[in-house]
């Protein structure tokens, strides 16, 4: 993953609500396994085992954010253990056959969060965090971004 890319996470996360953040795991997840193929791809097995690693870290993630006292809880924990035994072949064997049929896997599920985003009107997780505005001004070939600095940032006491 770029660090441009990083940004861009880090910037959606601090507007995200509970399941937008949800959602975004899945988008790194699929950012993860891509990078992972294509390094298979090149032959670089040691970045593949990498980016391996880090799908497999949020998954791990979405393994944590389930609340075990919902019923949907349960079924979503057996598809993300199976996901993760499945990055573990992989990983071990420098596999990379059945991670298309993973991450089409995720992508499923991160249709129906983002359905779920969508229906719901959820506060961002992050409080006091500054506002990103985007449209506002526009450069040669980009659009840029204003960052409400005005805001109030302070501690409270």
């Amino acid at each position: 993953m770029t660090d441009e890319l990083r940004k861009v996470y880090a910037k959606r996360i601090s507007q995200a609500s509970r399941t937008e953040l949800i959602v975004i795991m899945f988008d790194m997840f699929n950012d993860y396994i891509k990078d992972a193929v294509k390094a298979s791809q090149e032959g670089d097995i040691e970045k593949m085992r990498k980016n391996i690693r880090q799908a497999r870290k949020v998954v791990n993630r979405l393994i944590e954010s389930l609340d075990p006292k919902y019923d949907i809880s349960i079924k979503l924990m057996s598809i993300y253990l199976f996901i993760n035994r499945e990055l573990l072949k992989a990983d071990i064997h420098a596999d990379m056959s059945k991670t298309e049929e993973l991450s089409n896997m995720m992508s499923k599920l991160q249709s129906a969060f983002k359905e779920i985003g969508d229906s719901e009107d959820e506060e961002p997780v992050m409080k006091n965090v500054q506002s990103v505005y985007a449209g506002l001004t526009y450069g040669r070939r980009e659009l840029n971004e204003y960052v409400d600095t005005a805001g109030n940032r302070e501690f409270k006491i």
